[in-house]
């Protein structure tokens, strides 16, 4: 149907395999030999974690590709009550999650450590507002957003995933003119 579907991977010189998520689910991207997944549903594999619908899950994809097994499955994000995951975006060296919190957008970087776990480090956005990612690329460290909220004109910032460490992390690139003075 619409909502759901079956994924497949073709290995070199052999048959297809078809990747075993549940048929309600996006699979992301591939980033560091990990195969990025949404579920859309639970999900109930024997001998893995309890998967909940809206994780954000990761597995090793070569190795199910060679051992046509499903590995371990790792979770990446699993949003509260009050989350919903909006977009994921790939850089060079890390991911960039931007998901709603009671309504409003944050954005997190995802990066994997030595021993193959997931860290979250938030990046600092004003107050309020939505952003949205415009703009990333696997083989780049740059990521463009859009931003605005109520007293911000449509906004466009940049991060850079190699470089960006401070908590005020986003830097404006152009703004929108603004209709009114915000200031009172």
């Amino acid at each position: 149907t619409f909502y759901t579907g079956e994924w497949w991977a073709f290995a070199a010189l052999g048959e297809p395999l078809r990747i075993p998520v549940p048929a309600r689910s996006d699979i992301h991207v591939a980033f560091d030999d990990q195969l990025v997944v949404l579920l859309r549903e639970d999900w109930h594999v024997a001998g893995q974690p309890e998967l909940r619908a809206g994780d954000l899950i990761s597995f090793d994809l070569a190795a199910l590709l060679e051992s046509r097994v499903l590995p371990a499955v790792r979770i990446v994000f699993r949003p509260s009550d009050r989350q919903a995951i909006q977009q994921l975006a790939i850089g060079r060296d890390r991911m960039l999650l931007n998901f709603s919190d009671n309504v409003v957008s944050r954005l997190v970087w995802v990066d994997r450590t030595g021993g193959g776990d997931w860290t979250i480090t938030p990046v600092s956005l004003p107050a309020n507002g939505e952003a949205a990612i415009v703009s990333s690329d696997e083989h780049e460290t740059a990521v463009l957003l859009s931003y605005q909220d109520f007293l911000t004109p449509d906004s466009c910032l940049a991060l850079d995933s190699a470089t960006t460490t401070a908590p005020d992390d986003a830097r404006l690139v152009r703004r929108g003119t603004a209709h009114f003075d915000a200031r009172g």
